[in-house]
């Protein structure tokens, strides 16, 4: 009866550790998640405004010329 109270007691602290260990992971995996989706935004930022620059460099060179 003790040999199976201290194997259940060993399992429910083996569980709760992985738990533990398991949300980490989670939270880390979010935190790359976040950092991914704020990347992207600078990405999708600096294109629009290299957009941008490249229009009003086409713009002034016609202008120039017209």
């Amino acid at each position: 009866m003790e040999s199976c109270s201290s194997k259940g007691e060993s399992t429910v602290a083996s569980s709760v550790e992985a738990h533990t260990k398991i949300q980490l992971i989670i939270n880390e995996m979010q935190h790359i998640l976040d950092s991914s989706v704020q990347f992207d935004a600078a990405v999708e930022q600096q294109s629009t405004v290299s957009d941008e620059i490249s229009r009003n460099i086409i713009g002034d060179k016609l202008f120039d010329h017209g």
